[in-house]
């Protein structure tokens, strides 16, 4: 939870104290990285960190629930849920706002660093639940919409949820994956990308539907 911020300065600084703080977990990692570090290169002190997060953990959930948010703002900027579409375009529309927003440079960073947390014991908690909050959250913005689809009505909300699930890992693997764990960049040309999203959307409809 973002704490009260009494003006902007106060802002400022929280905001700079998550900026610095992230860049030095990219850099060198979570353990490495001491609250010391992130003063140094953010100026202010100690207290301002204290005072907002309490400890370094409580920094690195900051990061993560910041992360999740400017994902979120991204992708809603670019999808609104009450467009007058066919299914097949609104998956359309879905698949290519989630695949340019995952796949962004910063994003990519930021997966990398949740996903090496993962395997640390003092932080494994925290990229858990990463995982499950940002795959709940795509997975919800495309449930609301199935829900209100002819097509998908006849389904249970449980089974909409999975549906969702199960359209997102198609839309971005197997390029998430290459790029998470091999540093391979999909760097796709528009009518790949095009052509990718027109066939997973064909292997999913014909999946559920047919």
């Amino acid at each position: 939870m973002v704490p009260n911020l009494a003006n902007k300065r106060a802002k400022f600084r929280y905001n700079k104290v998550l900026n610095v703080g992230l860049e030095l977990f990219l850099e060198k990692g979570y353990n490495d990285t001491s609250l010391n570090d992130i003063v140094e290169r953010s100026g202010g002190s100690l207290s301002t960190i204290y005072k907002y997060f309490h400890n370094k953990e409580g920094l690195f959930k900051a990061i993560i629930a910041n992360g999740i948010n400017r994902f979120s703002d991204e992708l809603e900027k670019n999808i609104n849920l009450n467009d007058s579409l066919l299914l097949e375009e609104f998956l359309y529309k879905f698949g290519h706002s989630y695949f340019i927003s995952i796949f962004s440079s910063k994003s990519i960073a930021f997966f990398k660093l949740v996903l090496s947390e993962c395997f640390n014991r003092d932080t494994i908690a925290i990229g858990r639940d990463f995982v499950r909050d940002i795959d709940t959250f795509m997975s919800g913005r495309l449930t609301e919409f199935f829900k209100n689809d002819p097509d998908m009505m006849k389904f249970s909300s449980d089974e909409l949820m999975n549906y969702a699930s199960f359209f997102t890992y198609l839309a971005r693997e197997p390029y998430f994956t290459n790029a998470l764990f091999y540093g391979i960049e999909p760097n796709l040309t528009d009518n790949q990308l095009e052509n990718h999203l027109k066939n997973i959307i064909k292997i999913f409809l014909y999946g559920i539907l047919k």
